[in-house]
């Protein structure tokens, strides 16, 4: 089969002699060679995409740098939070209130709410025994 089949006539006249010499008109998908003038067209285009594009990609690494940033506080903040709940209790730093029991030769650390918050063994250090009165208010 010929390659181009009416090139010399006008596309209107072409398409009468095609559907002429045809056995039916059927309706498909088909590629079409481009033409040089074609070809350039679409390289310009193409040019002006990637640019296009280029500038959209700058913005968007800009936006994403500055959500990145607002999220930072919020991430470390959340690890902090995740880690009291999975340990049950929170670090202070504050006054502790060391009560030395002789009887059972151990060193309790109360802070100011009252709680036990370390305890340890009677060293010599805490050997020396102090009378202190208790005060009720």
């Amino acid at each position: 089969m010929d390659q181009f089949l009416y090139q010399e006539l006008e596309e209107s006249k072409r398409a009468i002699n095609l559907e002429a010499i045809s056995e039916g008109v059927v309706t498909m998908d088909y590629a079409v060679v481009l033409t040089m003038d074609e070809m350039t067209a679409r390289k310009s285009q193409l040019t002006a995409l990637v640019i296009q594009e280029s500038k959209i990609n700058d913005k968007k690494a800009e936006m994403l740098a500055k959500f990145k940033a607002e999220l930072k506080p919020i991430e470390v903040e959340k690890h902090a939070v995740l880690q009291e709940l999975k340990a049950g209790s929170i670090q202070e730093n504050g006054i502790c209130y060391k009560v030395v029991e002789q009887n059972t030769k151990m060193v309790g650390f109360y802070n100011v709410r009252g709680q036990l918050v370390s305890m340890r063994p009677v060293t010599q250090e805490d050997g020396q025994q102090v009378i202190k009165m208790a005060v009720n208010y």
